[in-house]
């Protein structure tokens, strides 16, 4: 084996070693575990940690929803309970985000979604499902101990 040769494998049995392909495919049968499909409709979630994030957020591209659940100051939150119900009223989905970005694909429509994450109130949106374009939510809940949980809950002056 020439010397070039013998370098090449050498990098790759290195790259494989530290598990650089290994990284990908976790990431790969990430996205394969979390795409479901209940009804008819298909959603995921996640986004916990820089890679996971990256993942979902490249496929979520494909989503006609995006819900991301957050802090009043915007950090992000490990996931929630999220009820979907059309305008009859009748539920269409309802899922555990298992992180802070939850992605659907729902057919065009009005829906109202109602989003429980921490234990805190629930809050609940209606919004505009259109194929072809993505939908952006963001729901805020307060955190324990921050200054406008303690005032919703009236134990401050």
């Amino acid at each position: 084996m020439n010397r070039g040769r013998c370098a090449v494998v050498l990098s790759f049995g290195l790259m494989l070693a530290m598990g650089a392909p290994a990284r990908a495919s976790s990431v790969d049968s990430w996205t394969i575990k979390q795409v479901q499909t209940t009804d008819g409709v298909r959603y995921m979630s996640g986004g916990v940690g820089d890679e996971e994030e990256a993942a979902i957020k490249r496929i979520g591209k494909d989503f006609d929803l995006r819900i991301t659940l957050a802090t009043t100051s915007g950090e992000y939150l490990g996931g929630g309970s999220l009820e979907f119900r059309d305008p009859a009223g009748r539920k269409v989905l309802d899922a555990q985000a298992q992180g802070p970005l939850f992605f659907a694909q729902l057919p065009s429509g009005r829906y109202t979604v109602q989003a429980v994450c921490a234990g805190a109130k629930t809050e609940s949106r209606t919004l505009e499902v259109q194929e072809g374009r993505q939908t952006q939510v963001t729901f805020h809940f307060p955190v324990a101990g921050t200054q406008r949980e303690t005032v919703e809950r009236g134990t401050v002056d």
